[in-house]
């Protein structure tokens, strides 16, 4: 969608990350978190006036709290140390505790998503080495979606 169209309208990015939440509000409600929310995991169908986002790729989705769905139970399965994220898009809590990453990562990825929906950039002005976008992500800053796009309402920047 980026690559074709560029940043995206303020109401069109807007309306997708609020259907995405619906998603959110519906997964976390039965126990899931999803982990690895991006641009990518939001497939758009209809495109136009009448589109509809759905959130894909729940292959690295997680049950968070001790809930049974159908007698099976997704906790554990992440190794200790493990991480299977896309980086841009990762909360810093999910970077030091992946296996217990709880609904506010989700989250905090909704926000990274929709700030590059918006901009057609990441939070950071990433190095190349996974392991300096990690510490980046941890230690730094993020760059205000104002330098990139000055015409966010402040509506949207407090939301966001």
């Amino acid at each position: 969608m980026l690559k074709a169209e560029g940043p995206l309208p303020i109401p069109r990015a807007v309306r997708l990350i609020c259907q995405l939440l619906e998603a959110f509000d519906f997964a976390h409600s039965k126990g899931f978190v999803h982990r690895d929310i991006k641009p990518s995991n939001l497939l758009v169908a209809n495109p136009g006036s009448d589109e509809n986002a759905h959130l894909a790729d729940f292959g690295l989705a997680k049950v968070y709290q001790d809930s049974r769905l159908s007698g099976f139970s997704m906790t554990g399965l992440t190794k200790t140390g493990e991480l299977c994220c896309s980086y841009p898009y990762v909360a810093p809590e999910q970077i030091t505790n992946y296996r217990d990453t709880l609904p506010s990562a989700d989250l905090y990825s909704a926000g990274a998503t929709l700030y590059h929906l918006l901009t057609g950039h990441y939070i950071f002005d990433f190095p190349k080495r996974p392991e300096q976008q990690l510490l980046m992500i941890l230690q730094d800053p993020h760059i205000p979606i104002t330098q990139r796009r000055p015409d966010i309402p402040g509506a949207i920047l407090g939301a966001m």
